[in-house]
């Protein structure tokens, strides 16, 4: 009946109503709802919804464009487009603390209908009169400016991105939640296959070590560790592979509490050697020098001490702190002084994971200096011990 009605308007030379496409982006918990703009005025519309007609859903007006539809029996399938302008944040409004990467994998429904059919419209009916909805995937963003988004979306029988069990498999990231399988976890509480502990610890043969490693695959280890001045070691000396090596950075920019900067700060940088190399050969420790990692260095948070923030977010200090028995590594954002690590705008978690297989791999395949000493701290390398999640890769998302 819906079919056959609107069939019978389009083929008319004038179908007395303007064809109008509305889209639903799925966030969720909730979804959102937009249309291309009818007037200059950007009114909304209404149309009801199509699982239950009695609701009546509210589309804003926002530029957006989909495009790219082709449709053959041979080939590959179409990947269209989405185009989304931010012009007036509306878009950015809608989908409030998530970030263009939280939409990846989300559901996105075109509707299409004519204009008189819309609720509050002459020819409304209930259910909706419209023509048969297309249902994508987001699949990956392809260009991100200030002003626009272009999200490239996947059909939804689009069988090349799926994987068992039936999980979209898009991008290059991992697709399972960050610590979502822990082993500290009650098994009621689990979810996916990331079983990386919530406390970073991480248990070899019977001994357990702390291996904490940042959303930047670098290797945060306690601020008492052993380390040698770089500049006190001679060009003739060989570096200690995975040894602890400091150099000194004379021109950072720090925050202070009152937000006013102070320039010339001297702040020390941390390194581990990577391979067996004299200094002469390996250079000056660097983030492009292959035979050195950077690394960062973390204590005990104390309310009595001022964190402070750089300019170089490189350079901002890490904590460790334990609420309700549970331990964290926090990364400070902006200088402050009592402010108790949570995620505010004063701190934000520092183990939050890259979704890259590097980064998987030294959660799971690290291996501890000193065996048998819980103390140890881990090699520059991951070894081959274990397979990683199953599924793990391609994902969808590059953050949790």
């Amino acid at each position: 009946m819906t079919i056959d009605t609107l069939t019978q308007d389009i083929q008319k030379q004038q179908p007395g109503s303007a064809l109008i496409h509305l889209y639903e982006i799925d966030l969720g918990a909730s979804s959102i709802y937009f249309h291309t703009g009818l007037e200059v005025d950007l009114t909304t519309v209404q149309f009801r919804d199509k699982i239950t007609p009695s609701t009546v859903r509210t589309y804003a007006a926002l530029p957006i464009e989909m495009k790219g539809f082709k449709k053959a029996s041979s080939g590959t399938l179409a990947r269209p487009t989405l185009t989304i302008a931010n012009v007036l944040t509306t878009f950015g409004d809608a989908i409030g603390s998530l970030t263009n990467n939280d939409l990846l994998g989300n559901k996105v429904t075109r509707r299409s209908t004519l204009v008189k059919y819309l609720y509050g419209q002459a020819s409304d009916q209930s259910p909706a009169v419209e023509f048969p909805s297309e249902i994508y995937y987001i699949d990956r963003i392809k260009q991100e400016t200030a002003s626009m988004i272009i999200f490239e979306v996947a059909p939804a029988h689009d069988l090349i991105g799926v994987t068992v069990p039936a999980r979209h498999a898009m991008s290059n990231a991992c697709s399972w939640i960050y610590k979502g399988a822990s082993w500290d976890k009650a098994e009621s509480e689990r979810k996916g296959a990331c079983t990386v502990d919530t406390q970073g610890n991480l248990a070899i043969d019977g001994t357990t070590y702390k291996n904490w490693v940042n959303q930047d695959d670098e290797r945060v280890v306690l601020s008492s560790s052993t380390f040698t001045a770089y500049s006190g070691v001679s060009d003739g000396t060989s570096l200690t592979i995975s040894g602890y090596y400091t150099t000194t950075k004379t021109d950072a920019t720090r925050y202070n509490v009152d937000g006013t900067q102070t320039g010339s700060q001297s702040v020390t940088e941390y390194w581990q050697c990577n391979q067996a190399v004299t200094k002469a050969t390996a250079g000056t420790p660097s983030d492009t020098n292959v035979y050195f990692d950077r690394i960062r260095v973390y204590a005990t948070y104390s309310a009595s001490t001022t964190y402070y923030s750089y300019t170089d977010d490189r350079l901002n200090p890490y904590v460790q702190y334990t609420e309700n028995s549970t331990t964290k590594l926090w990364k400070l954002k902006h200088t402050s002084l009592g402010k108790t690590p949570e995620e505010t705008e004063y701190w934000e978690l520092g183990d939050s994971c890259s979704k890259t297989i590097k980064g998987c791999a030294m959660r799971y395949n690290s291996e501890p200096i000193t065996a048998g000493t819980a103390a140890s701290n881990m090699k520059a390398n991951p070894i081959d011990r274990w397979t990683l999640p199953f599924g793990g890769f391609p994902g969808a998302r590059r953050y949790n």
